[in-house]
């Protein structure tokens, strides 16, 4: 919800539940006058808020608009079946297990690939393509590289494939939406601001509405009607 929505949503509340409260004062106020002997020949005091215009000005400050770092749900799912796969393929790889010879230690490496693979995807999501393929290859050498695996070159072709499967992906993963342009409004804030880049919004609150009526039917029969007032 947008910052203006909330702001004029709030106005319209606040009359309505003005209205209100005035209209059950004075009911209260009525019987009150109806029980004591002197009141009740003098007029019930009424607060009768019946249209008001709003002459709303604002400006939106969009300087610091974009994109949310934070992946959306779609793109979530692509980044991580990716990093799934790249632990796939590099405990299959024949320099991992050249190197590191037992089983439980590939595993621990495979799964620090993945984590490093998926962390440097998030990281850099709002990156170009080619930073963020450069980064997460970047990555993934140095996580291999702390038990002095090197990936030979038809091994590298294989992570850069998978790189690229990552960045086909992610370019049609719908996107988070963008940031909504923080509102300004009051004296302060629009004092200094040029006249063009200041908005006015014009509304009118009909609180006059409709009341409840008891309608007679042929038969006779009563029933409450809501009618228009006008």
């Amino acid at each position: 919800m947008s910052d203006l929505q909330v702001l004029i949503e709030g106005i319209v509340t606040d009359l309505i539940k003005a209205r209100f409260d005035a209209d059950v004062k004075a009911v209260e106020l009525a019987e009150h006058y109806r029980d004591h002997g002197l009141l009740r020949n003098l007029s019930v005091p009424t607060l009768n808020i019946s249209n008001v215009t709003i002459d709303l000005k604002f400006a939106f400050d969009d300087s610091d608009l974009g994109l949310p770092g934070d992946p959306s749900d779609d793109e979530k799912v692509v980044i991580d079946a990716a990093a799934t796969e790249m632990r796939t393929k590099i405990s299959a790889m024949k320099s991992l297990s050249d190197k590191v010879t037992v089983k439980a230690q590939r595993t621990i490496l495979a799964k620090q690939v993945e984590s490093a693979f998926k962390s440097t995807a998030v990281q850099h999501l709002r990156a170009s393509p080619k930073e963020r393929s450069s980064q997460i290859t970047s990555k993934i050498t140095g996580s291999l590289a702390t038990k002095s695996v090197r990936l030979s070159a038809a091994e590298k072709r294989q992570v850069a494939l998978l790189i690229g499967n990552l960045e086909r992906k992610l370019a049609v993963a719908p996107k988070p939406p963008m940031q909504l342009p923080k509102l300004r409004v009051g004296a302060s804030a629009l004092g200094g601001m040029e006249a063009e880049k200041v908005s006015t919004i014009r509304f009118d609150v009909d609180l006059n509405g409709a009341r409840w009526t008891e309608i007679e039917d042929s038969s006779g029969e009563t029933t409450m009607q809501l009618l228009d007032d006008r």
